[in-house]
């Protein structure tokens, strides 16, 4: 547990000042998306991305005190009073989150995923994996339905999609990271209970072992989820404004094909990062530009299958089932 807080409110987010810088630099395939959003959307996007980039650095304790600015922000989310000069770049965001009407419900379910991962993960069913995957990830995809203009509860269930499909790529792709971090994102029922320190072990040996075969069909199995939840966030395309359609097919597809680079190297990749290279973007690009203009073009009711194990969080409605 962290001790008490004694930070700079004025030193934390500085590094976060230039959100297109950050983009650029860490996240390179939604600043390939962006291209297609135009300036304005395309700079609030950035600046959404630049603050969930920073929560995940205060997560990962990149940054000192980490969960206890996350539970601080958390406080003042719920009406909280702080001493002045406190939280001052929490409160710039919430001025950015009220002037796009960014839901937040969402960003507390966000801020609650965040804090749960104080505590080594070793999720044990699909539900928990779901579940953990809608808090960090579903959450965002609810705020950047918001940033780009559109506010339809039918969309959000989509966009709560989208945002679990590529949390469950980050999990396969970064399964031996993790797993260095004490993290096992597998549901212990599918990988015959392994610890995170048998991942680690196998990721470093070069043979093929039970254990990498263990995670290797894990991996299979998270992608192939992952793929449902991505045909349903590509369902939501035409709740969107028509250039934030084109970013936001660029962006899943150029992240889904990071499973797909995966599958076809038969996950022997798995100890190692994958990631999406600018061939692979061109080639999601173009996908992404028949999705929108031949693939889903007509709304389509969201599947009840996929949000039963969220009924009760925040925009997740029984009426979308």
């Amino acid at each position: 547990m962290n001790g008490p807080a004694t930070f700079s409110e004025s030193e934390i987010f500085s590094p976060y000042e230039d959100s297109a810088a950050t983009l650029a630099k860490h996240g390179k395939t939604f600043n390939w998306a962006r291209r297609f959003l135009g300036k304005e959307n395309g700079d609030k996007a950035a600046q959404l991305y630049s603050f969930c980039r920073y929560l995940d650095d205060l997560a990962d304790d990149g940054l000192a005190h980490g969960y206890t600015r996350i539970e601080t922000m958390q406080k003042k989310l719920s009406g909280a009073v702080m001493p002045p000069g406190h939280m001052d770049e929490f409160a710039r965001f919430l001025d950015f989150a009220n002037t796009n009407h960014l839901s937040l419900s969402a960003l507390n379910a966000l801020l609650e995923g965040l804090i749960g991962d104080k505590e080594p993960a070793e999720l044990q069913s699909e539900a928990d994996l779901l579940n953990y995957a809608y808090r960090v990830a579903g959450t965002v995809g609810v705020l950047m339905c918001s940033v780009l203009g559109c506010y339809d509860e039918d969309a959000y269930a989509h966009a709560i999609d989208l945002g679990i499909a590529m949390q469950l790529t980050n999990i396969a792709r970064d399964v031996a990271e993790d797993a260095r971090m004490g993290r096992r994102y597998i549901p212990a029922d599918w990988c015959a209970e392994l610890s995170a320190a048998e991942i680690c072990k196998a990721a470093a040996d070069d043979a093929e072992t039970e254990i990498s075969h263990l995670v290797q069909l894990s991996l299979y199995r998270l992608l192939r989820l992952a793929d449902k939840y991505y045909d349903s966030g590509f369902h939501g395309l035409p709740y969107l404004p028509p250039r934030a359609r084109t970013a936001i097919a660029v962006a899943g597809r150029a992240y889904q094909s990071i499973g797909h680079s995966m599958r076809h190297k038969n996950f022997h990749s798995w100890p190692t990062r994958e990631v999406a290279g600018p061939g692979a973007k061109i080639v999601a690009s173009f996908s992404a530009l028949i999705d929108v203009r031949f693939r889903y073009t007509k709304k389509v009711k969201h599947s009840s299958e996929l949000h039963k194990h969220l009924i009760g969080l925040p925009h997740v409605r029984s009426s979308h089932c």
